[in-house]
């Protein structure tokens, strides 16, 4: 019997010493601390100048490091960081032949996104297009977008969900509306979200069903198209 209880209490001795130590040891304490994502949110945006701005929402401990691929896209890569405190980080972007390419990468669970917008450059002072004068769509913490976007005077919006190309299709034409501020939450399908301004600049108003037919004849610019499929596989 006494040699049980001694072997016993040894026993314990050991496994509380080894629980003290994996409590203590600094790479299990980083790897309980560490998020399973540094990115809450970002933030898409194109002004009224015409520049485009990413800005990312981010835990703590955490940066971003932007790269210019030699296909002239963007790498904007999410790793760890010396930051103690959460934190917001913004990136300027490019045009190039007037198309924007965005790929967020996050090192510690292998994430990626991509984004692919096709805009003009701006050539009107009043905005961003003929009709458009700025926009956003961000990323929420939840995984649902929200656009949100602002018309010039005389406008009319008009929204259509595009079933044959699966598109959040805004209509956009000369009228008589009052409302110059918009926001719409959206939510991918199958891991893809576009969205489309479409410019109806010759015909003015006119019903949703003829917009729709007539969708692929008109200007379709801005056109956002966001991709996430939780991996680094992208293509």
């Amino acid at each position: 019997m006494k040699k049980f209880t001694v072997l016993f209490s040894a026993l314990s001795i050991a496994f509380l010493s080894s629980c003290s130590n994996n409590d203590t040891d600094p790479q299990l304490s980083h790897d309980l601390r560490q998020p399973t994502s540094y990115l809450k949110s970002y933030t898409l945006k194109k002004n009224t100048s015409g520049s485009y701005y990413i800005d990312f929402d981010l835990e703590e401990n955490s940066k971003v490091d932007s790269y210019k691929n030699t296909d002239l896209s963007n790498d904007l890569v999410i790793s760890e960081g010396s930051n103690t405190a959460a934190r917001s980080n913004s990136t300027a972007l490019e045009l190039n032949d007037d198309v924007l390419k965005v790929n967020i990468l996050e090192t510690n669970n292998g994430k990626k996104t991509r984004i692919i917008v096709e805009d003009d450059e701006v050539t009107k002072a009043r905005g961003i297009t003929e009709f458009l004068n700025n926009y956003s769509i961000s990323k929420n913490e939840d995984d649902s977008y929200n656009l949100k976007f602002q018309v010039n005077t005389n406008v009319q919006t008009e929204f259509i969900f595009n079933e044959d190309t699966n598109t959040h299709e805004i209509h956009l034409s000369l009228g008589t509306a009052t409302v110059q501020n918009f926001s719409r939450d959206l939510k991918m399908t199958n891991g893809r979200l576009e969205i489309g301004f479409i410019n109806h600049k010759e015909d003015g108003a006119s019903n949703a069903a003829n917009r729709a037919n007539r969708s692929l004849e008109k200007p379709n610019k801005p056109k956002i198209v966001i991709f996430y499929d939780g991996s680094s596989s992208v293509e």
